[in-house]
């Protein structure tokens, strides 16, 4: 593989997670719920310990859980792409590998995000809450 095709291909690969990174509609099927009562919330919040507006986590602890979905979404990007390749001159290429790439993509990102769900006891919609805080505040690391 040349120089440029490398090159392309990087770029190619980039586009295609600031894209998908960019959804906002995730289907996951979290278990619903909370795992902070109202009585600790209040707790804290008097104590003067930080917001902790979104699932009970504080900002710091958001940060991280932001930073696990963007790592699943690359995990799921590149595991789609070892799949279903969109290099042209890789020998598994063929011309609906966009398309099953994309649903595999999803498939896999929704599978990894729905884990962070349980792993952190959040609910779909806290975890958007999350991801979104996560890229208003620009919470991307200078690497990624």
């Amino acid at each position: 593989m040349s120089t440029q095709q490398k090159i392309l291909n990087f770029f190619l690969i980039i586009i295609v997670l600031i894209v998908s990174l960019s959804f906002v509609s995730i289907s996951i099927s979290c278990t619903p719920g909370k795992y902070r009562d109202t009585e600790s919330y209040a707790h804290e919040q008097k104590a003067g310990k930080g917001d902790t507006a979104i699932g009970g986590y504080y900002e710091e602890d958001r940060k991280k859980i932001f930073i696990e979905l963007i790592d699943t979404e690359k995990k799921a990007d590149k595991e789609a792409m070892e799949e279903y390749p969109l290099d042209t001159s890789d020998p598994k290429y063929s011309e609906d590998n966009h398309e099953k790439y994309k649903t595999l993509k999803k498939e896999l990102s929704d599978k990894y995000a729905d884990e962070i769900c349980k792993k952190y006891n959040l609910t779909s919609d806290e975890i958007k809450m999350i991801r979104n805080e996560g890229f208003a505040k620009d919470w991307l690391p200078q690497d990624y």
